[in-house]
């Protein structure tokens, strides 16, 4: 199973998001239809049903089913045509924790989703307490808006380890001796 999402950074709430499941069986869309309310339709010449939660299910194989909300079909349709495309470079990446044997993968694309100054005017204000006066303000703030995203793996055995690894564009080492806290105090 995948869930993806794409978040409106600012407020913190999904614009849209998608679930895969792949199933050695799964019902048919007539099925779905008619046990949960919805409408049979076909989106981009898959099956589909429309459901009335402001939902899309979409059939691509036998054995794979996917979900959109909101139901908007155009944007529906536009999320299987990306499909064929596949993931970002860098959620492409995360993969690679599934190919280890992670079994739960959270990969935040974030590329391109800050600026500089932005950062820099955060730093002085709402992280004082982590980010002395004396330290470079600007040259932090680049190395942090050249965020590529984050990935946490997490490995179930006899007991969980989660892994997390945030990737920049730039050399992060001017964040080593505030990066721990930092990560600490944004997640708050």
């Amino acid at each position: 199973m995948v869930l993806a999402s794409q978040l409106d950074l600012e407020f913190m709430q999904p614009i849209w998001e998608v679930g895969l499941v792949r199933a050695d069986s799964l019902p048919a869309p007539a099925t779905v239809a008619r046990n949960y309310g919805g409408t049979v339709d076909q989106v981009a010449t898959l099956p589909a049903v429309r459901l009335p939660d402001d939902s899309f299910i979409v059939r691509f194989s036998d054995q794979v089913v996917g979900v959109m909300a909101p139901g908007d079909r155009q944007q529906v349709s536009r999320w299987i045509g990306m499909a064929s495309r596949g993931l970002s470079p860098y959620l492409q990446a995360g993969l690679g924790y599934a190919d280890r044997g992670t079994e739960l993968i959270v990969a935040l694309d974030l590329t391109d989703t800050v600026t500089a100054q932005d950062i820099e005017q955060k730093l002085k204000s709402d992280y004082r307490s982590v980010v002395a006066d004396n330290m470079d303000h600007s040259a932090m703030a680049r190395v942090l808006a050249s965020i590529k995203g984050v990935m946490l793996g997490v490995t179930i055995r006899d007991q969980m380890v989660g892994k997390i690894r945030v990737d920049f564009g730039e050399d992060a080492g001017i964040l080593a001796p505030v990066a721990k806290p930092l990560l600490r105090a944004s997640g708050s």
